[in-house]
């Protein structure tokens, strides 16, 4: 496993060592994906998810692995337009790594009945969790309004997420 996330993180790492050879936005954006992708974003999270580093102890653990397991690429689905159109990304990039744990919290409610890993439900109890996620998601609908982000499409996104049940 590891040596396949190893393999993975180094084809990654090509792509920023080419993009750091340039300073357009295209260039900014392919360095964008090369670190969430790669070591220092979701390749670190599954690594981190099968055991192979940090343990996870605690909450403020859990919530790392999930912002790079998870949110690293959603977040980048919002970073990298925010690049392309000149504005300052990190408004963007947060909103989508609380998109990304949002997802991950919903996972947890739903696998509430099984044992095993560490989640949100082992270190807060359902009920918790639950409002957990009710507060994120207010969060999220803060800074989307914040950033002006009137989208339809979005917003069935996070309700979508809200009450899905698979």
């Amino acid at each position: 496993d590891v040596a396949l996330l190893a393999g993975d993180s180094l084809l990654t790492e090509a792509f920023s060592i080419v993009a750091k050879a340039y300073t357009d936005n295209s260039s900014k954006l392919v360095l964008a994906l090369a670190e969430a992708a790669g070591w220092k974003g979701m390749i670190r999270g599954q690594v981190l998810d099968i055991g192979q580093g940090d343990e996870t102890k605690n909450l403020e653990n859990l919530i790392h692995l999930h912002e790079l397991k998870t949110g690293q690429l959603i977040a980048l689905c919002f970073k990298g337009p925010a690049l392309m159109k000149g504005l300052e990304p990190e408004s963007y990039y947060k909103l989508g790594l609380m998109l990304g744990l949002a997802f991950q919290i919903k996972d947890d409610i739903l696998d509430a009945d099984e044992d095993g890993e560490a989640s949100f439900i082992s270190f807060l109890g359902l009920e918790k969790t639950k409002e957990y996620l009710a507060d994120l998601t207010q969060d999220i609908e803060s800074l989307k309004a914040k950033l002006g982000l009137n989208n339809t499409s979005l917003d069935q996104l996070i309700s979508f997420n809200l009450n899905r049940n698979i």
